[in-house]
């Protein structure tokens, strides 16, 4: 073999070793540190608590919280597989790339004024990371950004015609790329910025052109079938490649998310399928309908994602026996996922196990009582205050109110008040074991279908959580009465009550 040719076959090798190392740390679960400190930190005016806020593949978002110390230092530290866009929030949205293994140290001024950009408060370490972050930040903040905020975002899915958003969605991307350049050329970029800022400009407008078909009618108040998009509109998600993996910027999977729904309109009136199965709680049906949705209009990477999503969204629902049913690790080819499902699945066995409802009080009511349904349940609490919390297992915003509501419960607990939670649309074995594994106190009654229906047209319940004040008498003094989290206002509600 010639010098030529040895030379050859070594970069060659170099580069299939570099691909090969790139493709198998995605999925490799590694800690992230995430430390720093608040100059001039005053814990008695400042806020006490600093965000780190990123997407996961199956929570859309996840919001990491951790309390500041003092001396204004504060530290995250958690499990991370693949490399992301992040954000930290003190006051302020701070943009950071967290990478598996790897830290960033960072000190943020106590005060940035309002109408400067962070970036000129902040100082990142002198590492892989840090230099990332610092790279993501100055382009964030010198980036001709005026004509594109969300405002006029908003007016441009509003107002424009399909093909007048195009334009404007082309001409922004352009002039970002132009941007790009320039800042290349003035920055010593690394080759993980060029990653995530080429990841963002593409999915940003790839996102933008999706969100338009729903945007669009929304803003405009307009019915879904008044709003006819060619097919070559969508002409650019002939350039998505389908089994990427470089989700490094956030607007990356909001992309993907957008695509899903996108997807469900194929084939035509599959997603009334699904529904119309959901309707009669045939969840077997509508799982496998929706699953022929997504290999139907996804491959690779994109349609593991999927699959792994719906398997994760029964999971999150609380339906073991469902998932043990529909599961079938097979379908999808990327080990990562399947790993993920089979964790959350061994959480849920052991969560669905514990049924100790420890000081909970668990009543019953009649199934057929629905006629004077709210005095049948309120009777029981005549002289007390009632703060009623309609809320399920699965709903993400009823069980972020939960802690709050402890916080309340104990503010009153020597008071003539209680707290009853009225739990609908969830089966009583989930019912029970999210009451012991959250430790929730209180009186707990689980509704049927027709008492929640009952109800919510009583006390006009559009959606849960929902919450309704009840006097010492029994009359209904709040049909939609403050959160849990709007703790002041709840308070003072409550004790008007308790004073009449």
């Amino acid at each position: 073999m010639g010098n030529r040719q040895l030379l050859s076959f070594i970069i060659i090798l170099i580069l299939f070793c570099a691909c090969s190392n790139q493709q198998s740390d995605f999925g490799i679960e590694k800690d992230v540190i995430v430390s720093g400190i608040i100059t001039n930190y005053d814990i008695n005016n400042s806020p006490q608590t600093i965000e780190l806020f990123r997407r996961d593949f199956f929570d859309l978002d996840e919001t990491n919280i951790e309390y500041i110390n003092e001396d204004g230092t504060f530290k995250f530290k958690l499990p991370i597989s693949y490399i992301q866009g992040s954000y930290l929030k003190y006051g302020r949205l701070i943009p950071i790339l967290c990478i598996p293994g790897d830290s960033l140290n960072i000190k943020i001024e106590n005060v940035i004024p309002k109408d400067e950009h962070p970036f000129k408060f902040i100082k990142f370490s002198d590492n892989k990371m840090g230099k990332a972050s610092w790279l993501i930040n100055k382009f964030q903040s010198e980036i001709p950004n005026e004509n594109y905020i969300y405002e006029h975002g908003n007016d441009a899915e509003k107002e424009l015609s399909h093909e007048e958003y195009e334009t404007y969605i082309k001409k922004r991307e352009d002039e970002y790329r132009t941007f790009l350049k320039k800042f290349n050329k003035e920055n010593q970029t690394n080759e993980l910025f060029d990653r995530w800022v080429n990841d963002k400009l593409k999915y940003e407008s790839w996102k933008d052109l999706m969100r338009y078909r729903w945007t669009h009618l929304y803003f405009n108040k307009l019915d879904r079938d008044s709003l006819f998009l060619p097919e070559n509109y969508f002409a650019f998600l002939g350039d998505y490649d389908m089994n990427d993996k470089d989700l490094f910027s956030i607007v990356h999977a909001d992309f993907l998310h957008e695509f899903d729904m996108y997807s469900h309109q194929y084939p035509i009136d599959s997603m009334k399928k699904v529904k119309e199965h959901f309707k009669i709680k045939d969840y077997t049906n509508a799982f496998n309908t929706r699953l022929n949705m997504t290999k139907l209009n996804s491959t690779g990477f994109t349609r593991d994602l999927f699959i792994s999503q719906l398997y994760h969204l029964t999971l999150k629902g609380k339906k073991l026996e469902k998932f043990e049913e529909i599961y079938d690790s097979t379908l999808i080819k990327e080990p990562y996922f399947n790993n993920v499902i089979q964790q959350e699945h061994k959480k849920l066995k052991d969560y669905m196990s514990n049924q100790n409802t420890g000081n909970a009080n668990l009543l019953s009511v009649e199934s057929s009582i629905l006629k004077g349904l709210l005095d049948t349940i309120s009777q029981k609490y005549r002289d007390n205050v009632v703060y009623i919390d309609f809320w399920a297992p699965w709903c993400s915003p009823c069980m972020n109110e939960m802690p709050y509501s402890n916080d309340i419960q104990e503010y009153f607990k020597n008071d003539k008040v209680v707290f009853l939670f009225l739990a609908n649309r969830c089966k009583a074995d989930a019912w029970k074991a999210t009451i012991a594994n959250k430790n929730l106190q209180g009186e707990h009654i689980l509704l049927t279908d027709d008492q929640f229906n009952v109800l919510a047209g009583l006390l006009g319940i559009n959606g849960i959580p929902h919450y309704t004040l009840i006097d010492k008498k029994g009359n209904i003094v709040l049909k939609n009465a403050p959160r849990p989290s709007d703790k002041d206002k709840l308070i003072t509600e409550i004790k008007r009550q308790m004073n009449k």
